[in-house]
């Protein structure tokens, strides 16, 4: 269950030991207040990470990732006297649109152009965008959203493992 509110409220990552936590849905008054919000949530979830353990972020596009523009997400940090710990950070997309990575419309094409650019130093092979290579529609029965969808679970379970995640495609 999810629980609504426009007040300030925290949000505990889920770990192992607390799978079954209840996540808390945030709701700003204005888009200003929206960066600082999510920059909040995203460093309180950082300094959880134990040593072994990774961070993890599935991130979509409209406006999002300038939310979370390199610069701000930077100071924000800063601002906090917190370790981003950016080479523990794996970045999956929620929702990318079957095109083209460098396509205007592709969402990891957005968040390259505010999030992953030199001064967020990311891992590039911790960022996992769609595979370009099955969008090539010359190769009869490659280019289906079932293969891509399926190449990005196997992409997900690797991170993650497989413990019963099961994505439905």
């Amino acid at each position: 269950k999810y629980s609504a509110t426009k007040s300030s409220s925290h949000y505990t990552c889920p770990t192992k030991a607390n799978m079954s936590t209840k996540a808390k849905l945030h709701i700003a008054n204005s888009k200003a207040e929206v960066a600082p919000l999510l920059h909040a949530q995203v460093i309180s979830c950082v300094q959880k990470c134990s040593d072994e353990s990774k961070f993890v972020i599935a991130l979509s596009g409209g406006s999002l990732p300038a939310f979370l523009s390199a610069n701000a997400l930077i100071q924000s940090f800063a601002d906090a006297g917190v370790n981003p710990q950016w080479n523990k950070w794996y970045v999956f997309l929620a929702d990318e649109r079957c095109v083209k990575n460098d396509h205007p419309d592709s969402n990891y094409c957005s968040i390259q152009q505010h999030m992953l650019t030199a001064e967020l130093p990311i891992p590039a092979d911790q960022v996992f965008p769609i595979d370009d290579a099955l969008l090539d529609d010359t190769t009869p029965g490659t280019c289906t959203t079932e293969n891509i969808a399926k190449d990005y679970e196997d992409k997900l379970k690797s991170v993650l493992g497989d413990n019963g995640i099961r994505l439905h495609t």
